[in-house]
């Protein structure tokens, strides 16, 4: 079975695009997951600051 190399070269972007759509997509769910994690954190320090000022 002979595959010429424009077949070949096709073949490869298709698949590399696949893989950069997949890595966008989970690059954009890690994201929603995040925001609010760190929105947290953020909150979090805040208290810690007001603690910290507090017991001063």
């Amino acid at each position: 079975m002979h595959i010429d190399k424009s077949s070949k070269k096709n073949y490869q972007l298709n698949v590399s695009q696949k893989f950069n759509d997949q890595t966008d997509r989970v690059l954009e769910s890690n994201e929603k997951i995040n925001d609010p994690i760190f929105q947290v954190i953020e909150e979090i320090n805040v208290l810690i600051q007001k603690l910290e000022r507090f017991n001063a």
